[in-house]
């Protein structure tokens, strides 16, 4: 199970959602740059980076048009992996208004009631 900012997805959400990123950013990478482990549970620093040169279906607001420019922007994650070693649940956290700005989406003041709208959603 995932954990992130706009409440729980499933295994074939994320599926779909890293689909939609190769689709929408040339280049797409994936960085872990720092990790700490402690027992069963694992933290990591993840940048994630590409061109927007593709429609993205997968905002935070839903489908936003590409601009051509780089993106990136970095996720803190915490995994916890069962006893067999297979990770059970994941929690992340990332900046979705800082990603909104880099994707070209409107004003700060615009984003940020985007994302006060999705957040009054989930409490």
């Amino acid at each position: 199970m995932f954990h992130g900012p706009a409440g729980d997805a499933t295994l074939a959400d994320l599926k779909t959602l890293w689909e939609a990123m190769r689709h929408a950013f040339t280049g797409f990478a994936v960085t872990r740059e720092r990790i700490m482990v402690d027992g069963h549970f694992v933290a990591a620093r993840t940048r994630m980076s590409g061109i927007f040169q593709r429609e993205f279906t997968h905002s935070p607001i839903g489908v936003v048009q590409p601009t051509g420019k780089p993106v990136s922007f970095v996720i803190h994650n915490f995994f916890r992996y069962d006893d067999q070693g297979r990770l059970a649940e994941e929690w992340a956290q990332f900046d979705n208004l800082g990603f909104l700005k880099q994707l070209g989406v409107g004003s700060s003041r615009e984003a940020m009631q985007v994302d006060a709208d999705r957040c009054d959603r989930y409490h």
